[in-house]
């Protein structure tokens, strides 16, 4: 029969609570990653029209839309963002890390005003990016 005196207590209890330290943060680590990327961290395709566009719709396009947007870079459309600003590309598809757009929105230089977007939105764009920029 196994006998508890109190230095073998205080090693349970240590040992449980380094247990539920673990089991804490692997929680807490899971809950900022997107549905859009894989456990591998291989690249899940994202759709222009249904993952993309409604982000730009939400944050970008008061600015970046029409005759007067600004940097001439209209996110409006597909072929809006493709054919980039005036300071060039802003999309290099298949390299998010070279892309302007992402960039500019991982950075939080932009939106420029109201809220910066959310690390879901962000990594949406960058999966997008790096699987092609496809008008999907």
């Amino acid at each position: 029969m196994f006998v508890m005196d109190r230095k073998n207590k205080k090693v349970l209890n240590l040992s449980f609570f380094m247990v539920m330290i673990v089991v804490g943060l692997t929680i807490l680590s899971a809950c900022g990653t997107t549905p859009k990327s894989t456990s591998s961290g291989t690249i899940t395709p994202v759709s222009f029209a249904q993952d993309v566009a409604p982000i730009f719709n939400q944050r970008c396009i008061q600015c970046h839309s029409g005759d007067q947007a600004s940097a001439q870079l209209d996110l409006s459309s597909y072929s809006g963002v493709i054919a980039g600003s005036s300071r060039g590309a802003v999309v290099t598809a298949g390299d998010a890390g070279n892309s302007r757009l992402i960039e500019m929105v991982s950075s939080g230089l932009m939106p420029k005003s109201g809220a910066l977007l959310t690390a879901d939105q962000i990594a949406t764009l960058e999966n997008w990016v790096n699987s092609g920029a496809k008008d999907n």
